[in-house]
């Protein structure tokens, strides 16, 4: 049994980077971790136009976490599909466990903004504001770019102030 699961949400194959970037750097340091990784692309979460289908991912999704302690999910933001990003699998994942840490990270900070607060540069505060409470609604812990996800995962891993789940 492991001290910490971790769950990762991608659209490409996360294996390497999570057991050399992740898993070997903590257990060095005496944790042990576990990891559930769901690619978007698999074809059992697909429509039959390639496209995601949501209900097959938030079903894999509740698979991944039924009965679990889950210390932290990691979710990218680009899942290679038009209508859904990571914003919306934390929207399914918020449904389904309130309280576990998220973390969202992705190359493409601009998207992730505009998929929050839209067009942000022609709004005035109030629309601000209510786009800024959206996304605290979602409680993500953090948001780092793609690169620096494992190095945070390490880091959010090791932080006691994270085990909200419940």
């Amino acid at each position: 049994m492991s001290d910490k699961l971790c769950i990762i949400i991608d659209d490409k194959d996360q294996q390497r980077v999570f057991d050399s970037d992740v898993v070997v750097p903590l257990k060095r340091e005496g944790y042990y971790v576990d990891g559930i990784l769901i690619n978007t692309t698999d074809p059992e979460i697909l429509d039959d136009e390639n496209n995601i289908d949501m209900d097959k991912l938030k079903a894999k999704i509740e698979e991944a976490m039924n009965g679990k302690s889950i210390d932290i999910i990691a979710t990218d933001f680009d899942l290679s599909d038009e209508k859904i990003n990571g914003i919306q699998v934390i929207e399914v994942i918020r449904k389904i466990r309130a309280g576990v840490p998220v973390l969202l990270y992705s190359g493409k900070l601009e998207e992730v903004i505009q998929s929050i607060l839209g067009e942000y540069k022609t709004k005035n505060a109030d629309e601000l504001i209510k786009g800024i409470r959206k996304l605290m609604k979602y409680n993500i812990v953090d948001y780092v770019e793609r690169t620096d996800y494992p190095a945070t995962i390490r880091k959010l891993l090791k932080d006691k102030k994270i085990q909200l789940s419940a």
